[in-house]
Parts: structure tokens; sequence; C-alpha cells
């Protein structure tokens, strides 16, 4: 616990419900978007907010982060046997700037998909 107060003592339970940011996937390290056997973030996530699509060939999948879900809680960061997770911290006053950027590069990500599977 922060002697000054400015971080408090919660439990580990209630971490996942405090929105601290969202995760970001370096896909270039990324298991499963190389071609090898991964799926421990989306297990790892209480809110469903990775989702896996249709990377560059049929063997692979591309994981994204779905930030309408997203809290930033760092359990897909903990488990990821390739560290390619990362949280994301959002300042209080940047929280809705930084989603609707986030939320906008998701958007054109899954049109870019939807665009290519059609």
């Amino acid at each position: 616990v922060c002697p000054t107060g400015a971080i408090t003592l919660f439990s580990i339970d209630a971490k996942p419900d405090l929105y601290m940011g969202t995760a970001v996937i370096q896909t270039e390290n990324c298991y499963l978007a190389n071609n090898r056997e991964c799926i421990k973030c989306r297990e790892a996530c209480k809110y469903n907010a990775v989702e896996f699509l249709p990377g560059s060939n049929v063997l692979n999948m591309l994981p994204v982060i779905d930030t309408r879900k997203c809290v930033g809680c760092g359990a897909c960061e903990v488990v990821c046997p390739a560290a390619c997770i990362s949280v994301m911290s959002l300042m209080q006053e940047e929280m809705p700037q930084r989603q609707k950027l986030a939320q906008s590069q998701y958007n054109t990500v899954m049109n870019f998909l939807k665009a290519r599977l059609m």
C-alpha cells in the first residue's frame, strides 16, 4: 500500500472490476498469429474481450482486443507465454478520447476483415 494513499489496497478478486485501461497485443510475437497453438489470453479474459480473427492464411488467427469489453485488468497479459500483451493504462481524463481511438481502430480492422471474407 502506498504511504501517501495514492494507491489503496484491494483484493485480487476486485482487480478485474476496476477499469484501468485497454490491453494491446503485439501480434508479431503472438504464438497464434504465427501458426502456433495458444488461446491462453481468451481463456483468461472473463469479459470475453479477446477475439480471434482470420489471419494472413488459413492456419493462423489474429487476436484482437474488443475495446468495448476490455477493462484493462491484465489477466491476458499475465498468462501470455510470448509476453506480447500489455495493458495501456489511461488517466481518468484521457479515457473517453483514448477509448474512442481504440474503438475506431477496432472497427477499421473488423470492416477490413469483413470485406476480405465476402
